[in-house]
């Protein structure tokens, strides 16, 4: 079982955790484990004066909250998919749900 104390983000933008493709495969992992599924996420660029959004790699999954016994699964499943052919650039900020709660 994967402890989320050992899954090291990116970058810390204030205190928020944002990954790479890369390293957002052993948090997807943490995810999957502990049955909190990805409501979306944003993908930024940094700059030397701070982020941009990039459009392309934003998303969301809140219409998979219709179908809750395969939310989990499903939704880390696409995030895999769609992460794998984002450019290393790219860093990601996850919105998650678990047990009906935004965390």
């Amino acid at each position: 079982m994967t402890k989320l104390n050992t899954i090291k983000p990116t970058l810390m933008w204030g205190n928020t955790p944002l990954y790479n493709n890369i390293d957002a495969m052993p948090f997807l992992d943490y995810c999957l484990e502990n049955n909190i599924g990805i409501l979306g996420w944003d993908g930024f660029v940094v700059l030397d004066d701070g982020f941009m959004p990039k459009m392309d790699w934003i998303c969301d999954f809140s219409d998979f909250l219709k179908q809750p016994e395969t939310f989990v699964q499903k939704t880390i499943d696409i995030s895999r998919n769609f992460l794998q052919s984002a450019p290393e650039n790219i860093l990601f900020e996850f919105v998650l749900q678990k047990d009906g709660q935004v965390l």
